[in-house]
């Protein structure tokens, strides 16, 4: 048997748990026994209740001998390492993690130096930028036009107290500004451009559908950065003062914009 474990929150955001219900999916159509395990706060469990998906929470490892663990975490805390590390193999897939010393097993988009030191000799770590595109429909190359600009925002995981205000400001004066679209946020103020809200509790896996008329996506540094890339689109991926780059590989190849922001001032 093979335990899927992923966290979902308001915070962190949904990522992890689609990456997870991805792997599922690849379980299922390779006839592999597994069962989903989930820690969620209340935002989350109504983005999985409706979309009626079934799990367990981490009480139901207790007393079990566990042979894999798949952990999509940002962060466990004791009591789920205790449990987790007496599985034989233990799976990290999320790049960001508070406990890699426990693995067996890294299965990520990249490593940071500074990751890898953390690790037992005798974990095996496998880097491919592939893993990234585990939830997308990759497309081909297209021709984009730029004579209008369509934006697809996603401002979802890491810190709340995000500067909406100035950066609002910052989208009004973008040239040929024709529409934005918003995936799961609703704190903006008046704006004059034309703002249309997906909430995040009705967006899905298929989620690009939606957002098929956009020309660039601004984002975080999550799941959707990867997408928006399989999608053919110009991403520009904002992150905190200080706070680590998770796209370091896109970046490099210039295909993703870094920028930080601060929520200061």
């Amino acid at each position: 048997m093979v335990y899927l474990y992923a966290q979902g929150s308001k915070s962190v955001g949904m990522g992890h748990l689609v990456r997870t219900i991805r792997l599922s999916e690849l379980c299922v159509g390779a006839n592999i026994s597994h069962s989903l395990v989930f820690e969620l706060d209340a935002y989350a469990e109504n983005w999985i209740s409706e979309r009626e998906i079934e799990y367990s929470t981490i009480e139901v490892l207790e007393g079990v001998e566990l042979d894999t663990v798949v952990i999509d975490a940002v962060s466990i805390d004791k009591y789920a390492e205790q449990l987790f590390s007496n599985a034989k193999q233990r799976v990290i897939v999320s790049p960001v993690f508070n406990a890699f010393q426990i693995a067996t097993h890294v299965l990520v988009r990249e490593l940071s130096d500074e990751t890898r030191l953390s690790l037992t000799p005798s974990a095996k770590v496998i880097e491919d930028e592939s893993f990234s595109f585990i939830t997308s429909d990759v497309k081909k190359n297209r021709v984009l036009e730029f004579s209008s600009i369509n934006i697809g925002i996603c401002l979802s995981g890491g810190k709340q107290d995000f500067p909406y205000d100035a950066f609002f400001e910052c989208i009004e004066k973008i040239p040929a500004l024709a529409s934005v679209t918003l995936v799961g946020e609703d704190k903006f103020r008046d704006v004059s451009f034309f703002v249309k809200v997906i909430p995040f509790q009705k967006t899905s896996i298929s989620l690009w559908e939606k957002l098929s008329h956009i020309n660039l996506f601004i984002g975080r540094q999550g799941l959707m950065v990867a997408e928006a890339l399989a999608q053919s689109k110009p991403v520009i991926s904002l992150r905190g003062i200080n706070e680590k780059q998770k796209n370091i590989a896109f970046i490099e190849q210039e295909m993703v914009k870094d920028c930080e922001i601060s929520t200061e001032g």
